[in-house]
């Protein structure tokens, strides 16, 4: 099967050659222009592959030389004669040569050829779908080796095997013909298809390994999808155009016409589990018809399945249901759940009105701080800066540092009591239902709303905090700005106005001497006692009601008496 096309066209520029594969044939042709003696090496080389090919395949080549044309299938003498008839050996003359190379092929003990996988991929993605599906079903019998040159590794399903032309290992296990009879007849019991072809089933294209090749990759999906959805459903047809009709009658009816096939393969794994799951071991017209009760209650097309994968969950749940013959138990449960939810949600708003509570506490405490220090103080004392006193400041911070503290930890503590909460609950809903609802289904309808009451309370513990820290930082700047208003400020001021304060207060205590000093002068002219002056001196300062002075000016009037 190692054909080498390169080097046999080794004269002959490959890059403008058409390459076409189907499941009956590969045919490659290629034009250009070559003497008459390179022609005729290419035309012998190619007449020598029939040994190369495996013994299930033929070929035939055509060789048309300047519009003439000679054909041959073998490597015989009349063959070799009548090729080279086409070609003047004698001549150096360039001519028009084309060349086509049609290799038949065959299916033998379940293997089939596949000489160029990309042209392979691009008939699998552009040929109509039920085309290739026929071909596909007359060739299969049990299984279908694909044996492909330039493949690296094997892959596809457990029916449709792509492998290494040198891959020597047995087949993998495929489905025995018995489970396979079943199905088909289940489907026939259940559904009906005129464009499906009858031996074709859905684990047919169940692709186990990938092939890394998009085009075949995506043949698979687009096949499994289709195959999936025409068991599931009561009737479908696949259009010639990649389109599928369908009908399916559940608790509710789902109808589509000519949806198209490459949208539907997005939901082909869900698809595809559903449909084993129908008619796999075990299957039976109950399971179908559960399955298309629950579909038609969770989706309105049946391509929505690939953005909804719990529905294959809710699925399995139900049937565990309808083992235990009561058909209520799932409403029950589902109920049961709900109340559960709702407690849940309930207890989220009771942790974030806690923590409202403890914010307002720390609040409060504040605004006690605040009315003591400045409205009893403001009216006792009428002095700013005894309210804003250093004492105050530090007491200021002492006490938002510690609210501070308390809330953070209060936050903190309500989101891990949240969080234990949520894993008991969900812990406690499977253990409770793990006889009716699968873990998944119950992980499905608790997590969304879980998650929504985390985030909402995750949001106020932020707003709350926020507001916290806010009304902390504004109270604490406020002293401290008053502080230094009142205390730092006047250091800052300039000596001159110092001084003139000082004159200030100096100037009423010499002229209240003065007087004192007058009077005592007259009395002694008088009665020549000095005992007036001294009275004067005595009752000067209470007839001049003067304000409290500093220091200085107390040691002034001192010196000055």
């Amino acid at each position: 099967m190692g054909v080498d096309f390169g080097a046999i066209f080794a004269a002959v520029d490959l890059a403008n050659a058409t390459r076409v594969e189907r499941l009956d044939e590969f045919e490659l042709f290629v034009e250009d222009e070559l003497t008459q003696a390179q022609a005729h090496v290419v035309a012998l080389a190619l007449l020598g592959i029939g040994p190369s090919l495996p013994n299930r395949d033929r070929f035939e080549i055509t060789i048309t030389v300047d519009g003439e044309a000679a054909s041959a299938c073998d490597d015989e003498e009349d063959s070799r004669v009548r090729i080279g008839g086409l070609f003047d050996l004698g001549s150096n003359t360039r001519a028009e040569v084309g060349f086509r190379v049609i290799i038949g092929k065959q299916v033998q003990h379940n293997a089939i050829s596949v000489y160029d996988m990309e042209a392979f991929g691009r008939y699998l993605a552009q040929e109509p779908l039920t085309q290739v599906l026929e071909a596909l079903a007359a060739r299969l019998d049990g299984h279908l080796r694909l044996i492909c040159i330039g493949l690296r590794k094997q892959g596809g399903s457990a029916t449709l095997q792509f492998v290494p032309e040198d891959h020597e290992e047995p087949a993998t296990a495929t489905l025995p013909s018995a489970a396979r009879e079943r199905i088909i007849a289940l489907f026939k019991e259940n559904s009906f298809s005129a464009s499906l072809p009858g031996k074709l089933i859905p684990q047919d294209f169940q692709l186990d390994t990938p092939l890394g090749q998009p085009a075949v990759d995506g043949f698979f999906a687009r096949a499994s999808a289709v195959l999936s959805a025409v068991y599931l459903c009561n009737n479908a047809e696949l259009e010639s155009d990649n389109t599928l009709t369908y009908r399916m009658a559940g608790y509710k009816v789902l109808e589509e016409k000519r949806i198209s096939v490459a949208e539907l393969s997005g939901a082909h794994e869900v698809l595809n589990k559903i449909a084993s799951w129908a008619y796999d071991a075990g299957g039976s017209t109950d399971k179908v018809g559960l399955a298309r009760n629950v579909l038609s209650l969770h989706v309105a097309s049946l391509c929505d399945l690939a953005h909804q994968p719990h529905v294959l969950n809710a699925i399995l749940s139900n049937y565990q249901i309808y083992l235990k013959d009561n058909v209520s138990a799932y409403l029950e449960v589902r109920n049961r759940m709900a109340e559960l939810l709702l407690e849940s949600t309930a207890k989220t708003h009771a942790l974030v009105e806690s923590l409202l509570d403890s914010v307002r506490n720390g609040m409060l405490v504040v605004f006690t701080f605040v009315l003591t220090v400045v409205v009893v103080n403001g009216l006792k004392d009428t002095n700013a800066r005894v309210v804003f006193s250093g004492e105050y400041v530090w007491i200021v911070i002492i006490i938002a540092v510690l609210c501070s503290i308390w809330i953070h930890s209060a936050c903190k503590d309500v989101v891990t009591r949240f969080d234990s909460a949520t894993r008991s609950t969900t812990q406690l809903l499977r253990d409770s239902y793990r006889n009716v609802l699968i873990e998944d289904e119950v992980d499905q309808h608790t997590a969304k709303t879980f998650a929504n009451n985390r985030g909402h309370l995750i949001e106020q513990v932020r707003r709350y905090r926020r507001l916290w820290y806010l009304v902390s930082v504004t109270l604490v700047a406020t002293f401290a700005i008053g502080y230094v208003v009142s205390y730092q400020l006047p250091r800052f001021s300039s000596p001159k106005a110092d001084s003139g304060a000082a004159s200030t207060i100096q100037a009423p205590a010499s002229s209240r001497e003065e007087p004192g000093r007058v009077r005592s002068k007259g009395i002694g002219n008088v009665s020549g006692s000095v005992k007036p002056t001294a009275r004067a001196s005595q009752m000067a300062p209470a007839d001049s009601q003067a304000p409290p002075v500093s220091k200085e000016t107390a040691v002034h009037r001192e010196t000055s008496q």
